[in-house]
């Protein structure tokens, strides 16, 4: 400011010494030579003036800028936690795109107005370092806002990627859970199936009659041979059946099964068939045929 003051000082002092040198003399009206010449000085203030407030506009914008740009880059390291910051990010491309555009227009600004300097007689070696300064903070702004940009794009495919990551792997576990449940179904089924016995409790001739037990002339007794009859059979679940209610009559088991994993008890004169333990009684066949005697 020192150096402004003392510039345009001396044109304060050329233009008032060129008004005292009008009004001095033989106190006669100045000529017309001395008019013009304090009218061109007069215009060539008035310019300079002109000239100092722009150069000063155009500092205060580049400042402005600067602090713009800090906030940017502020906003850009900030986490996404808040959803205040998230919606300031969002904007951050916009938001930049704008100060861009503004540091494109200073820089139009500053080259027209050294043009115009350079076209005048006070464009001093202090004024041109001051242009030149003002110039190299546009570029170096231009730099941390090229860099900014380049920040957000390359932030942006990290989130694109990590999405698409995410994605990925959303529909790997999904596709995983449905194998998963897939294979649990085809357990459940599976253990379903190797549990599911099969029982009947019939008089000998009802067992004849269906098929489930043959009694050749002079042979053994043969069970459960060839294309007996399912139907006869009640289904149900070797790891739940526990007892089987016979009735008022007591029945025997034909199919083989091991001594002390059942019993035969009457309870109130009802007959019960007891299995006792599970995993012996049906470790040799998943059927049992009782015939009521």
């Amino acid at each position: 400011m020192q150096l402004k003051r003392g510039k345009y000082g001396w044109m304060l002092s050329g233009a008032a010494a060129l008004m005292l040198l009008g009004a001095c003399g033989d106190g006669k009206t100045a000529s017309p030579q001395a008019e013009s010449l304090e009218d061109a000085s007069k215009q060539e203030l008035v310019s300079a003036l002109e000239e100092r407030d722009r150069l000063l506009a155009i500092v205060k914008e580049i400042s402005e800028t600067m602090e713009e740009i800090k906030r940017l880059e502020g906003a850009l390291t900030v986490g996404d936690a808040n959803p205040d910051e998230r919606a300031r990010r969002q904007r951050l491309p916009a938001e930049i795109a704008v100060v861009k555009r503004r540091l494109a227009e200073r820089r139009r600004q500053l080259a027209e107005l050294e043009e115009q300097l350079k076209n005048s007689t006070l464009y001093t070696d202090d004024l041109q370092a001051i242009v030149a300064t003002m110039r190299r903070q546009i570029d170096l702004q231009s730099t941390e806002i090229n860099s900014l940009q380049a920040r957000l794009l390359s932030a942006g495919e990290r989130i694109d990627s990590l999405s698409s990551a995410v994605d990925s792997l959303n529909q790997s576990v999904g596709q995983l859970t449905e194998q998963k449940a897939s294979a649990v179904e085809m357990s459940e089924r599976l253990s379903n199936e190797m549990n599911t016995c099969y029982y009947v409790v019939a008089p000998k001739s009802v067992l004849k009659e269906h098929k489930i037990i043959e009694t050749p002339f002079l042979r053994r007794t043969k069970l459960l041979n060839g294309d007996f009859d399912h139907t006869l059979f009640t289904e149900a679940d070797r790891r739940t059946l526990s007892e089987i209610t016979l009735g008022e009559k007591k029945a025997r088991p034909l199919t083989s099964h091991p001594d002390g994993s059942y019993r035969i008890e009457r309870v109130g004169g009802v007959y019960k068939f007891v299995i006792t333990d599970a995993t012996a009684f049906w470790g040799v066949s998943n059927y049992l045929v009782l015939q009521e005697e």
